[in-house]
């Protein structure tokens, strides 16, 4: 563990600051998304007011979490725990914007936080069992970690997609939207990419895991280049969300 700790906190370090600096330079388009110019981001009267608003509560509560999860990874005790709740904070802050923020049920942005903790825990986990996978050292690692998610996704998974549900079924007014507004079809499109995610997650349990398990020389190759497909996957998965959550109207037509 003592081993694992430095690389550990170093690439926390960088994922708070790519986080960071998203968070800060989303702020900053929105400004320029008011005034109608690219100088709306570095307009301080006009960021000024958007302060005042959800955006500006949102990266509030954002930065804050972020700030916890740097002061944990640097404290003994308690610090792992600590950098847990900044986490949280941080994905809290997500409830704040977007279609689920202004339906203004507080239960829904709780299931919200759930599913946002169940990706980020399938994403998370993606890095280390990549690069595990890719060291003969630490194969037996990697094995052992691959069968611990594989237990805990089955459990994760469910949760997921039940949450997933009970979103789409409250933000749609009616099945039809899902074939007749580009909400809906954005929206189908991002469920296709969940599902071919979980169909490599899937046969990296049932397949690589186990021959890798069984010393299969090429099973950890093969695994790293699923691995790649998953994060690609994902990659399209967070932009479909993106657009879902800042472009598209729940109630923009889709041409019909």
């Amino acid at each position: 563990m003592e081993q694992v700790k430095p690389e550990t906190v170093r690439l926390t370090l960088v994922w708070v600051v790519i986080a960071l600096l998203s968070s800060l330079a989303g702020f900053a388009l929105k400004g320029a998304v008011m005034t109608g110019e690219i100088s709306g981001m570095i307009d301080v009267e006009m960021l000024g007011l958007l302060w005042q608003t959800q955006s500006g509560t949102e990266l509030t509560i954002r930065l804050t979490g972020l700030s916890i999860i740097v002061i944990g990874i640097f404290s003994r005790g308690i610090g792992v725990w600590l950098a847990v709740f900044g986490a949280l904070i941080s994905l809290w802050s997500f409830s704040r914007i977007g279609h689920v923020a202004s339906t203004d049920s507080a239960w829904l942005q709780y299931v919200l936080l759930v599913h946002l903790c169940g990706a980020s825990f399938w994403i998370g986990i993606l890095y280390p069992l990549h690069s595990l996978a890719g060291k003969p050292c630490s194969l037996r690692q990697a094995t052992v970690l691959g069968q611990k998610f594989g237990t805990v996704a089955a459990f994760i998974v469910p949760i997921l997609i039940i949450a997933g549900v009970l979103m789409v079924w409250n933000l749609l007014d009616e099945f039809s939207a899902l074939i007749n507004t580009n909400y809906g079809l954005t929206l189908l499109g991002k469920i296709a990419a969940v599902a071919l995610l979980l169909s490599v997650a899937a046969f990296n349990k049932l397949r690589y895991i186990p021959a890798m398990r069984a010393g299969v020389s090429e099973a950890s190759v093969s695994l790293r280049r699923s691995i790649s497909i998953e994060w690609t996957t994902v990659a399209i998965i967070l932009m479909l969300t993106a657009v879902l959550t800042t472009v598209t109207g729940l109630d923009s037509g889709g041409g019909h």
